[in-house]
């Protein structure tokens, strides 16, 4: 299997997965070139070489990614390899939000032939709600590492992943809220919003009286949600 130019974050670069390996072979004109629906799977060459044109992209550099299609819109779904995150699938949008939109490859092709069948734009499909990672510790500990690097190029590839926390690891949370990238602490805002639980409170109503204006209201909007939790109980 030949290597990928992509290298995991600080390691070296890696052969191909081997699920990857058994992807690649199935692929045929079904999957490529459909622009009506966003749809544009890469065989492994342009895989490899798409991913070589990305390879600096934090996202994709940190996070060990490989590149699977480019429908022509700048955007790309993107196989992680990264251990946290293996096998999952992300979506990087230029314009709106990167995260985590399937668990897996096999999950990944269902939803392109859902797009395929039903004549609808493939990334309109995505779930509402990110992937939420299996492995939680090695995820924090990823969110972890990257703060701990202060490498401000890596805003993105956090921005990415903070959607699949399971908003169980409070310490990291409570680092985040109050993290000089302010950003870090909307985007967590945002999860807790849509992810309400009453334990998060505390956090909340704290983080609420944040100086920044755009981060104190999200704040706000998710303390309101877990209040609304209370109520309907």
């Amino acid at each position: 299997m030949r290597a990928l130019v992509t290298p995991e974050w600080g390691a070296q670069p890696t052969k191909l997965p081997p699920e990857l390996d058994r992807y690649f072979p199935v692929l045929n004109g079904d999957y490529s070139e459909r622009w009506d629906i966003g749809i544009n799977l890469l065989d492994r060459v342009h895989a490899e070489k798409c991913t070589c044109a990305i390879a600096s992209h934090p996202v994709v550099r940190v996070l060990n990614g490989i590149v699977l299609d480019d429908p022509n819109t700048s955007d790309h779904h993107i196989y992680l390899n990264h251990p946290a995150l293996k096998g999952s699938v992300l979506f990087l949008s230029h314009v709106g939000d990167s995260r985590v939109v399937f668990a897996s490859l096999a999950e990944f092709m269902d939803f392109v032939g859902k797009a395929k069948r039903e004549g609808l734009w493939f990334s309109d499909l995505h779930p509402s709600r990110s992937t939420i990672v299996e492995d939680q510790v090695a995820l924090s500990q990823l969110i972890t590492d990257l703060l701990d690097n202060s490498d401000p190029e890596i805003e993105a590839a956090v921005l990415a992943i903070i959607p699949s926390m399971d908003l169980r690891d409070e310490r990291l949370l409570s680092r985040l809220a109050s993290d000089s990238n302010f950003f870090y602490g909307e985007a967590v805002a945002r999860e807790i919003e849509k992810r309400p639980a009453p334990y998060l409170m505390r956090l909340a109503e704290r983080c609420a009286q944040h100086e920044h204006i755009q981060v104190r209201q999200a704040w706000n909007r998710a303390v309101a949600a877990i209040r609304e939790l209370k109520v309907e109980s």
